[in-house]
């Protein structure tokens, strides 16, 4: 990733309006005395286990679809591949803006991971865990149902909404 895609504090923050709009929920910072202890620092712990989906995804597949919707009103729908929480997370977004979703998961994805994707609606594909398939296998439904592709990791609509979670201690923007 060069340094033009890591998005500005400014991107962060209109990433924390988008999220706090569609109520995102809060969550606690905590430390624990017998980590502190063992580790001898002062650790925090943020719990971003107790968003709906189960993780920090949520922020950044968030942020990628409101910016798209903002964009294009319009848009039929989104795909994404992952055999984890990215998946979970874009499959809430996507219920959240009423479209439909797509998701591509490698054929090992665990059971409950499959389950959380589906009870948030959306469609899944499988195809084997080869990380090339999965990107030309969600090229071509974003081409076919002109479905919008929800990058993962390395997009700077997520970076800015994944930031949210570790910013917040700091800028208090939570």
């Amino acid at each position: 990733m060069d340094e033009k895609q890591i998005p500005s504090l400014a991107e962060i923050h209109i990433a924390s309006r988008h999220l706090r709009a569609i109520s995102v929920p809060n969550t606690p910072i905590l430390t624990n005395t017998s980590l502190n202890r063992l580790t001898g620092k002062n650790l925090y712990l943020k719990c971003e286990n107790f968003q709906r989906t189960g993780s920090f995804k949520i922020r950044g597949a968030l942020n990628v679809i409101l910016n798209a919707m903002k964009i294009d009103s319009n848009l039929k729908g989104f795909v994404t591949y992952s055999s984890g929480n990215h998946g979970i997370a874009v499959s809430y977004a996507a219920s959240l803006v009423q479209r439909p979703c797509v998701i591509v998961i490698s054929d090992d994805t665990p059971k409950h991971i499959i389950m959380a994707i589906k009870q948030y609606g959306a469609e899944i594909i499988t195809c084997k865990s080869l990380s090339s398939l999965y990107q030309d296998i969600c090229s071509q439904i974003s081409k076919e149902r002109e479905f919008f592709l929800v990058p993962k990791s390395d997009h700077p609509d997520v970076i800015a909404g994944n930031k949210i979670s570790i910013f917040s201690k700091y800028l208090f923007i939570d």
